[in-house]
C-alpha cells in the first residue's frame, strides 16, 4: 500500500469545513478511548488547526501565564 505524504497547506479547504473538524474530532476521540489507528491526515489537520487557535489567541490576548495565576488563586483560597 502507498503511503500518503503529510502535505496539508494552510489554506486546505478541509481546516475550514465544519464537518470535517467534527469528523476529526470524533476520530481522535475514539482513537484515545478505544485505541482506533488514527489517520496521519486526521492527526496533522487537527495539529493544524490547534496551531491556528493558539496563534489567533496569541495575537489577541498576548502572552497568557494563566497556570501561575491558578496556582496562586488555589493556594490563597487554602
Amino acid at each position: 500500500m502507498k503511503e500518503q505524504p503529510l502535505t496539508i497547506s494552510c489554506d486546505d479547504p478541509l481546516l475550514d469545513d465544519p464537518a470535517c473538524a467534527e469528523a476529526d474530532g470524533k476520530a481522535m476521540w475514539e482513537h484515545y478511548l478505544h485505541g482506533t489507528p488514527l489517520d496521519p491526515l486526521i492527526a496533522r489537520r487537527v495539529q493544524m488547526r490547534s496551531e491556528r487557535i493558539r496563534e489567533r489567541v496569541f495575537r489577541e490576548h498576548g502572552y497568557l501565564n494563566v497556570a501561575v495565576d491558578l496556582i496562586r488563586e488555589g493556594r490563597d483560597e487554602e
